[in-house]
Formats: structure tokens, sequence, C-alpha cells
């Protein structure tokens, strides 16, 4: 009995180490949604402590949802913890501990535990030293809005005398960490890149030093992905342009290639190329500047309409 104890200790604690608590509400048996699912049964049995606990494990692979339940039939209260693992990262569902004749019931759905950059996913729980495996396979676009990824949440470009600066903001809403690559690509600066793993329900920030001048015209893309040369980690792509003096305008862009290889990822857009060399910052020019170009302007309009007199 004590060894089972122990084993059960050391479960969880070590599921709560990897993934904090994932939140499970107990319901009746009769409720369960894996009703449709084949059951699976783990029987603890210690006649000398008047223990006799079952679990009664299911898996529904066309929902994606495990299905637990818990009967104490022995005298004694029983903590009814049990281990679950999605994709290899572990937690521990909340069960209180049940008093003897009593039974309870977890159902979780463990689709934001899957991990989005493979096709083949596995769903392992232990209970009662027994351990269930499910294998199974279901595709995911790691680059939708539905699928809980990590994506770029915000972009700044910061400008000082000397520098030109690229502040991107990447939020995980899932319940799994990435080892997220973030690249930023513009006209001037080619493929800088940063590594890091926001935690689930987090967000990080990535700065990258351009190659732009403090008064130029900024564009070109920001891009956050598993692992180079994996085209299911690909998770989200920004484009942006901000002109001197004012906040950057960021839109969705189709990710469609994955930098590594032999894959041409340098920014180019002909749109932004044209605004840019042709953008003037009325701002930075000298009042005298600003004089001359006002003169022109008017010589312009005064020579249209002679033009159109004559």
């Amino acid at each position: 009995m004590a060894g089972k104890n122990v084993f059960l200790v050391v479960l969880v604690v070590l599921s709560l180490a990897i993934v904090p608590s994932a939140t499970a509400v107990p319901t009746d048996q009769s409720e369960s949604p894996c009703e449709d699912a084949k059951k699976h049964r783990a029987v603890d049995i210690d006649k000398e402590f008047n223990l006799h606990v079952e679990f009664f494990v299911s898996f529904l692979e066309t929902a994606n949802r495990v299905c637990v339940g818990v009967e104490n039939k022995g005298g004694m209260k029983y903590p009814s913890e049990f281990g679950l693992w999605v994709d290899g990262v572990g937690f521990s569902p909340e069960m209180p501990e049940l008093e003897g004749g009593e039974s309870k019931f977890v159902s979780k759905n463990v689709t934001s535990y899957l991990d989005t950059t493979q096709d083949n996913h596995s769903v392992r729980i232990v209970a009662s030293e027994r351990e269930f495996m499910f294998n199974f396979t279901h595709h995911l676009n790691a680059s939708s809005p539905d699928v809980p990824t990590p994506y770029v949440s915000d972009v700044q470009v910061v400008r000082s005398e000397n520098s030109t600066e690229l502040v991107s903001t990447v939020h995980n809403p899932g319940e799994r960490a990435y080892a997220l690559h973030v690249r930023a690509e513009t006209f001037e600066t080619q493929g800088e890149f940063e590594i890091g793993a926001p935690q689930p329900g987090s967000s990080s920030e990535f700065r990258f030093e351009l190659d732009e001048a403090p008064d130029d015209v900024v564009a070109g893309k920001v891009m956050v992905f598993n692992d180079t040369g994996q085209p299911e980690g690909k998770f989200d792509q920004k484009e942006f342009m901000a002109k001197p003096n004012e906040t950057a305008n960021a839109w969705d862009d189709h990710f469609e290639q994955m930098p590594g290889g032999t894959a041409d990822v340098s920014y180019s857009n002909e749109t932004a190329r044209q605004y840019r060399e042709g953008y003037v910052d009325d701002e930075a020019l000298s009042p005298t500047e600003r004089r001359a170009g006002a003169v022109l302007v008017v010589l312009a309009l005064v020579g249209a309409v002679l033009w159109r007199r004559r």
C-alpha cells in the first residue's frame, strides 16, 4: 500500500512540474460523453486496508476527449489522482478524494494540448499503476487562427538618434509551449532571428536591430515558426510598414515559405518599395526646403492654369 501511495505522489508531482493543473469538472458517470468509446478497467485492491478502487478509462478519438471514471468500493478514503500525458506533455486533472462508496467522473477535451507540428498523436493515461496508450492521427493547421498556437500580437518600430529597432510581441494562447523561432526581414535587414518559448497563456517580446536609418520608411515581415525547414511548424506571419514619427501598421500575411533550405525568403513587396523610395517626410525637411517646396507647388499650379488658357 505504501508503495502505491508513493507512486501516486511522485506521479502527481511530475505532472504538475511539467504543466500547471488543468481545470476539469467532475460529473456523474451517466453523463459521460465517451459512451461510444471502449472502456478500459483498472482495479486497485488491498483487503488488509479495505481498499477497492476501480478506474474506467476511455478515449473518444472523434472528439479528442479523455474520460476517466473512478469508483471507490472500499471502506476508506482514496486519493483518486491519475496521470495524463498528451503528446508527451503531462498535467493533473482535478479529482478530489473519494469516500467509501463514492464515485466521480472526469472528462477533458485535449485538443489544445495536441502538438500542432505533427499529425501523429498520443494520449497516455496511468491509473492504479496500469498504463493505457491511445495513438491516433489528427491534422491541425498550425497557422489557422482557430488553432491555439503562438501568433504575433503586436509590432512596433522604435527609433533613436542612431538606430532603428523592431519590437515584436508573440502570444501563446495554447496549453503547451513551443521552442519558437521569430524571424524579421525588411528591405535592408535580412534574416535576423531570435529563439524563445512563451509559456502557455503568456507573451514574450523579441527585439531586432534593423539596418534601416531612423528616418527611413521601414517595411518588412516577421515570422513565428517552430523549427527551420519544418512546414508543419508555420504559426504566424505579419507584414508591416512604419513611416517616421508614426506607429507601425501590421496585417496578416499568408505564410507560404519556411526559412531554411533553398527557399527564398528575402522580403519583397513592389508597392512597399515604390512607396518607400518615393516617400518624403515633410516634418524632416528644413524650413528653407519646405519654403522651396511650397514655391515649386505654386509655380506648378500657375503653369497649369496658363497652359489651360492657352
